[in-house]
């Protein structure tokens, strides 16, 4: 009792090579090892045939396969048709069979109908998680909407406040730099009062000085007539009294040598007395270059010290200009800033 087909080596697949190709497309299914049909079709079992022996010529087979009346693609010969009245026998047998698949058959409907079952069931899971997963979506969205209105509300709260707290810094700012301008501006006066002040005190000073310098020329020039008169006047005497002494030395030829002698020492101790304060005049005179040098080296240090006191201010006036040219500028650019946030 052997298979005497041909049939595909895949288990549990329709054997499209089988020569009972038409029975394979019906519902049948050639198994490797046996033969067994599907529902509402008679299987043909090799297991319930004995094994027919070969034909003796080709067109055997096709009479096999006509005499058991299934249309058959050829390529074998028909277990069906193993002897005559073999289909007839097995009736009883087809008939259990037939009931089995039967049965086998309604274990199917049932398994569809419970397939279908568990299908719209889980369809109808799908369908309440998809409403669920909607309504969370519309929650969301519900809520993202709120927190966005809220954001919203927060972003122009902040800037509001914001631009309030920049313009009360302008304002501030703004009132402390006029403070610090109106400082500035009192000191500048004060600070120009008291060059006008020096400047008319250098004036005065250029004026006053060469006035006081000349009336003290003309006085030690009177005074130096004046010596020049007495000196004058003293040689004159000495002359006179060297005439004098001339005549009375020689009338006192021989007898007044010490006492001669002792009046030329006197006289030269006189003279030696004058020419010392002729120095001493003369030494006035350089003393009082002296003084005016001193006079004009300090002119000139005041006029120096005044240069460099007028340089000293501007810078520092350019200084201040520069300060507030800085502090505005940052003040823009933080005022920028915040606007930007």
């Amino acid at each position: 009792m052997t298979c005497l087909q041909t049939c595909c080596p895949r288990e549990a697949e329709p054997c499209q090579a089988c020569p009972r190709r038409e029975a394979a497309t019906e519902g049948y299914a050639w198994l490797h090892s046996n033969c067994r049909g599907l529902p509402q079709k008679a299987a043909c079992n090799p297991q319930l045939h004995p094994k027919v022996a070969e034909p003796s010529s080709p067109t055997a087979p096709l009479q096999s396969y006509a005499g058991c009346g299934y249309d058959c693609a050829g390529g074998g010969p028909c277990i069906m048709a193993g002897a005559a009245g073999s289909c007839s026998g097995e009736a009883g047998k087809s008939e259990r069979l037939r009931m089995q698949l039967s049965s086998v058959g309604e274990r199917f409907i049932g398994f569809k109908t419970s397939i279908a079952d568990d299908t719209r069931r889980r369809r109808m899971m799908e369908e309440q998680r998809f409403q669920e997963v909607k309504e969370s979506i519309s929650r969301l969205e519900k809520a993202l909407n709120s927190e966005i209105k809220r954001r919203v509300e927060a972003n122009r709260t902040l800037q509001r406040v914001a631009e309030q707290m920049a313009n009360e810094m302008l304002e501030r700012l703004q009132t402390r730099i006029a403070k610090q301008i109106e400082k500035l501006t009192i000191s500048m006066d004060l600070l120009i009062t008291r060059c006008e002040g020096l400047e008319r005190s250098l004036a005065q000073m250029k004026g006053e000085l060469p006035s006081k310098l000349a009336q003290e020329t003309v006085a030690l020039v009177s005074e130096l007539m004046t010596l020049k008169e007495q000196f004058e006047l003293e040689k004159k005497g000495s002359i006179d009294r060297e005439q004098m002494l001339v005549k009375r030395l020689n009338e006192l030829q021989y007898g007044l040598d010490a006492r001669l002698e002792a009046e030329i020492a006197l006289r030269q101790e006189q003279l030696n007395h004058l020419k010392k304060d002729i120095e001493q005049l003369v030494r006035g005179d350089e003393s009082h270059e002296q003084f005016r040098t001193f006079i004009v080296e300090e002119l000139q240090a005041m006029k120096s010290g005044l240069a460099l006191a007028t340089q000293a201010r501007e810078q520092s006036d350019d200084e201040i200009i520069h300060a507030i040219n800085q502090y505005t500028t940052a003040l823009q650019k933080g005022l920028r800033n915040i606007t930007s946030r």
